[in-house]
């Protein structure tokens, strides 16, 4: 149980979030009523919002010039091993308060930045991505993924190839439901990272046992809005779209 009592202490702003939710998906998609994102629907593509095309570079575009140390190794050598111990950590409840104030959707006009980096909950953009491993793939987008459930594995441009293959066949192999994206902002003592909502996992290596418990632990159900298992509309970078692992939902996380 990694020591954390999360997912229980948020259940009630838990069960609230999804309460407002199902009420969201129910309304007429003319309604002028405001969700529960302030106002701006997710899912909705829209060119005087979100529409995955236009103005990504405010996020940061892999297709732009200059943007390269983001997704690439540009030193000659990999970090190396180090089998250092695995950390995990949950934002503490009161924190932003679990769900209860959910994270607004901004459209493309607006900047968002967050505290900590890697971020593990926050505003986010009404379009989530398309499941699957990115050339690179912005905070801004795969934190809305995060929200529905899914895994996110971080890796700095220079970690071990051999650590990230492993690390990348594991996840792959355990949820439908991921993100594999690049991240600079990671330390080199401990070059890869898993995120679920509010939670992370630091890791040096490939460590399979704690990558398992992990996902099993803080995957799909400790999200606000785990019934949200469909792809998004943004795959720009998408290198290779995630596959079915159990079933659409997840419903069995890293099947033996």
């Amino acid at each position: 149980m990694w020591g954390f009592s999360f997912r229980w202490q948020c259940l009630s702003q838990h069960i609230a979030a999804l309460v407002l939710l199902v009420a969201w998906i129910q309304l007429p998609r003319g309604s002028a009523m405001s969700d529960v994102h302030g106002g701006v629907k997710m899912g909705v593509s829209n060119h005087a919002c979100d529409d995955a095309k236009a103005n990504l570079t405010i996020d940061g575009d892999p297709r732009v010039s200059g943007t390269e140390a983001e997704f690439l190794c540009l030193e000659e050598e990999s970090i190396p091993v180090r089998q250092t111990q695995t950390q995990a950590f949950c934002q503490p409840v009161g924190d932003q308060v679990c769900v209860q104030n959910i994270p607004l959707h901004k459209c493309m006009d607006q900047v968002i930045t967050y505290r900590d980096s890697p971020p593990l909950s926050g505003a986010h953009r009404p379009l989530w991505p398309v499941y699957g491993e990115y050339l690179y793939l912005p905070a801004q987008r795969w934190l809305h993924s995060m929200e529905h459930g899914a895994i996110v594995l971080l890796y700095h441009p220079c970690a071990d190839p051999e650590e990230l293959a492993w690390l990348k066949s594991l996840v792959r192999g355990c949820i439908r439901r991921h993100i594999i994206t690049p991240y600079r902002g990671l330390p080199t003592q401990q070059p890869f990272a898993l995120l679920a909502w509010r939670c992370k996992l630091s890791l040096s290596y490939a460590d399979t046992a704690a990558v398992e418990k992990f996902i099993k632990e803080f995957g799909i159900m400790a999200a606000p809005e785990s019934g949200v298992y469909s792809d998004g509309q943004f795959d720009v970078g998408l290198i290779s779209k995630a596959e079915i692992v159990s079933d659409v939902q997840d419903s069995n996380l890293c099947p033996q």
